[in-house]
């Protein structure tokens, strides 16, 4: 897959003006070659030492000296003599994505200045391409030019006799020694870096070198197979070549040495292979593979950019990300990630898992690596807005039989905190008025279906619940509900949706239960802040947590099996920081918090159901991701 037109128009804006429009140029894989000398074009078996010793057999072959070019790129102008052909380089398809263009060749031939010309000033630049974007945070890959090496001509060739001229539309690309720099940041290029969180002051990411063992499969005109792309030595800008113009000045060509792997066949040396461009037919054959020549985008500098937004995913747990002590401090329980606890230790239901699949959008303001966190109004399939009246997440079902009940939280300020891009540290500020809907509706009794939960599902046709994910939510009907019949998207595995709460039209007052089985309870407010990526914990030597606890302990026996509820005083939530936080780049985070929960106003859910006012305490497991 190929990534470069998304920087397209930052590279203009640093490149050379008017760029046309054209297509990224092919990959090419380039052969060191010999050029035949003194043999007649049409008769390859004639000698010759001028055109005139072949007659209408000719020209007499062979690169001839004095030959110069003018020159212009992004980097600098001038006269070069263009000496002996080096290299051919063939149209390749790697790692099976195809080959644009397999009629156009390039031909390397080396250049040097001509006598009296300024030397080359180096360059330092960042490059951007498929190597590049699987081993830096950022995409970029700083190199540093150290003088003209070759020109790569567009040809043609062929197998069996002359060949013709190649399309006029394809570029020249003046090539660069180029050594890799590592250790300094790609915002500035001079800053030096060890981590890419040494960078947030001037942007970018820390700099690192082409890894070892990147392994592609090529796919040319005279073979294929599998070779290792070492190091990179050479960077290809796209060259006007005696005022000829230029016509895709966005795309250049990294080239990389390639080995074949230890024990792979030797390549078959070709012969024969007849070239043609704007310095004439010449014949040659090939020694050995050379370079991999990779569509690249390049820039001089990739400048400090402060994201303005954060995405917070929430994902299923895996580990426990928290524990409960008793009076002595010893541990008694753990709390799994992602799952919510709650309640005094009277009761013998269940902790619940929080639904995946959940986005909530915020505002960044940042200075250097330190943001102030800020509400989003912004509403879309994938992401919940964070302002007062917002959806915290989906309607939340907790089963817990004949008094299980859909919890629908809504956030009752705007969301507000901290978060450090360095560190990929935040706190935040959330409070939510919980929506308490009592739903005893037995399961698989009509209309609902076998699976039925406590909160109304977006279903197919069929009336099952659908999976989707915040990357490609699926789309179906509210089963019941408010919006029974609507259309709904869903972005978690349980077919929850926000687009699908229980019926709310005239139910609040009605003590009796709503018209489709569900009993309204009350509003009760929770109040989450700190959620933290630190840590979180309540204690209480007297084991009463919260105002108007009855009993003393914590999180019910199903949590604490063996007493262990009533012994509880004290319980810790761990989050878990994301590290360095690049623009675009998603990094898992988990937050935490501990907290209490008034009771509901009804006398079944607050002694049977849950022991309320209790404790409550939850971690959320997720995905962040910043952007500009």
């Amino acid at each position: 897959m190929r990534v470069f037109s998304l920087l397209a128009a930052a590279v203009f804006a640093v490149g050379m003006a008017g760029p046309s429009v054209a297509a990224t140029p092919d990959h090419y894989k380039c052969y060191k070659i010999k050029e035949t000398k003194k043999k007649c074009l049409m008769d390859l078996g004639a000698k010759c030492k001028v055109d005139a010793d072949c007659g209408a057999a000719g020209p007499c072959l062979g690169f001839p000296k004095g030959v110069q070019a003018s020159i212009a790129d992004q980097f600098e102008s001038g006269n070069y003599d263009v000496k002996k052909p080096v290299r051919m380089c063939n149209p390749v398809d790697k790692n099976g994505e195809g080959i644009l263009d397999p009629d156009t060749h390039q031909k390397g031939y080396q250049i040097k200045a001509v006598k009296g010309a300024p030397k080359h000033v180096k360059q330092r630049v960042t490059i951007q391409n498929q190597f590049t974007d699987q081993f830096s945070a950022d995409g970029l890959q700083v190199v540093e030019t150290i003088k003209e090496d070759f020109l790569l001509v567009p040809s043609g060739k062929d197998l069996s006799g002359p060949a013709s001229l190649p399309s006029s539309d394809v570029d020249h690309y003046k090539c660069y020694k180029t050594k890799e720099v590592k250790g300094v940041c790609t915002g500035d290029m001079t800053s030096k870096c060890k981590v890419d969180a040494d960078c947030f002051t001037v942007g970018g990411s820390c700099a690192q070198k082409h890894p070892k063992g990147v392994n592609v499969t090529l796919d040319d005109q005279f073979e294929s197979g599998s070779w290792e792309a070492k190091k990179l030595t050479s960077l290809c800008t796209p060259a006007d070549k005696n005022g000829e113009g230029i016509t895709n000045d966005v795309d250049h060509l990294a080239c990389y040495q390639i080995k074949a792997p230890k024990g792979a066949p030797k390549h078959v040396k070709q012969s024969g292979v007849y070239m043609n461009n704007q310095f004439g037919h010449e014949v040659l054959g090939t020694i050995k593979e050379d370079l991999l020549c990779v569509p690249t985008i390049k820039s001089f500098g990739n400048p400090p950019v402060s994201p303005t937004e954060m995405d917070f995913t929430t994902i299923d747990g895996t580990q426990p990300c928290g524990f409960v002590v008793d009076g002595a401090d010893q541990q008694i329980g753990s709390m799994d990630c992602g799952t919510l606890y709650l309640g005094g230790p009277d009761h013998n239901l269940p902790p619940n898992p929080t639904p995946p699949g959940s986005t909530m959008r915020m505002g960044l303001d940042c200075t250097g690596s330190s943001c102030d966190v800020s509400p989003s109004s912004s509403v879309g399939l994938d992401h919940n807005c964070t302002e007062a009246g917002c959806p915290f997440g989906v309607p939340l079902p907790l089963d817990r039989g004949a008094l299980s009940t859909c919890i629908v939280n809504t956030l009752a300020a705007p969301v507000t905190g901290s978060l450090d891009l360095a560190t990929g540290t935040a706190s935040l500020n959330v409070s939510l008025d919980s929506d308490v809907w009592l739903n005893n509706i037995e399961q698989g009794s009509p209309p609902y279906g076998v699976g039925h939960i406590p909160c109304p599902q977006c279903v197919d046709g069929g009336g099952s619940p659908l999976s989707g994910s915040p990357e490609s939510p699926a789309v179906g009907t509210c089963d019941y509900g408010e919006n029974a019949g609507s259309a709904c998207s869903v972005t978690n595995t349980a077919g929850l949706s926000r687009d699908c709460p229980p019926l709310k039209t005239g139910c609040e007052a009605d003590t009796a239960g709503c018209s489709d089985g569900t009993l309204h309870v009350s509003h009760i407010a929770v109040n989450l802040s700190p959620l933290t990526t630190g840590s979180t914990s309540a204690s209480a030597p007297d084991g009463l947590f919260c105002p108007d606890q009855k009993f003393a302990g914590c999180f019910g026996e199903a949590a604490l099996p063996g007493g262990a509820a009533d012994e509880c005083r004290g319980f810790e939530q761990n989050g878990t920081e994301a590290g360095p936080l690049a623009n675009g780049v998603p990094t898992s985070m988990t937050m935490g918090s501990t907290f209490c929960i008034p009771a509901t106003g009804n006398a079944l859910i607050d002694s049977l159901g849950s022991d309320l006012p209790g404790p409550g305490s939850t971690s959320l497991p997720g995905i962040v991701t910043v952007r500009e």
